[in-house]
């Protein structure tokens, strides 16, 4: 995603970097997407946000009550300009 898109759609670095991770990743706990520029601390935040713009969604880890899951939503694949598998 070019710097003109992300500013578009409202996307901070820190945002657009979770999300990048989130695709290539695919569904998974916060902690596993940390890395030297993201803390869990500031993920647990930025994931917070996104979802609440509906880009991410979060669900308990069926094997640990205390891990989150999270995953990308249709919009937030539309967001990175991925295709959707129902398209």
């Amino acid at each position: 995603m070019n710097s003109t898109k992300m500013i578009k759609v409202g996307l901070s670095a820190r945002e657009l970097l979770t999300l990048e991770r989130l695709a290539a990743k695919g569904k998974s706990r916060i902690a596993d997407l940390s890395c030297k520029l993201l803390s869990t601390a500031s993920l647990s935040a930025i994931t917070e946000k996104m979802v609440k713009r509906g880009f991410i969604s979060r669900e308990q880890a069926p094997d640990d009550r205390r891990s989150v899951l999270v995953e990308l939503t249709d919009e937030g694949n539309k967001i990175l300009g991925r295709k959707i598998a129902s398209e």
